[in-house]
């Protein structure tokens, strides 16, 4: 009997792989970053962090995210200091709300 596939996928901010359920999802929709809770659903480029915070600060540190694809050209999305700390923000309030209920 085989085991079940378990999808692997790298943090940006530490190069770590983690099963893909224990990562933070951060999706690209129209120019926007989206933070997406785990079965989502949401279609579309896609990179991952973990709950680290330092993660975040080295993902983000030159000011902008890089979002690659086999099939596409990258795209890169620059931040400036107001949109990172909104988005460091964001990233806080998400893993207080999804992540620490779900670990409890």
């Amino acid at each position: 009997m085989k085991s079940a596939h378990v999808p692997v996928r790298t943090c940006i901010g530490c190069g770590e792989g983690f099963p893909q359920a224990d990562l933070i999802r951060i999706k690209l929709s129209g120019g926007k970053l989206t933070i997406c809770p785990e079965g989502s659903g949401l279609a579309g480029r896609s990179v991952y962090l973990c709950a680290k915070e330092s993660c975040w600060n080295k993902a983000l540190r030159k000011g902008s995210i890089v979002f690659k694809s086999a099939k596409h050209r990258r795209l890169v999305l620059s931040l400036d200091a107001k949109e990172k700390d909104h988005f460091i923000f964001q990233l806080k309030k998400f893993v207080n709300r999804y992540l620490k209920t779900s670990n409890a």
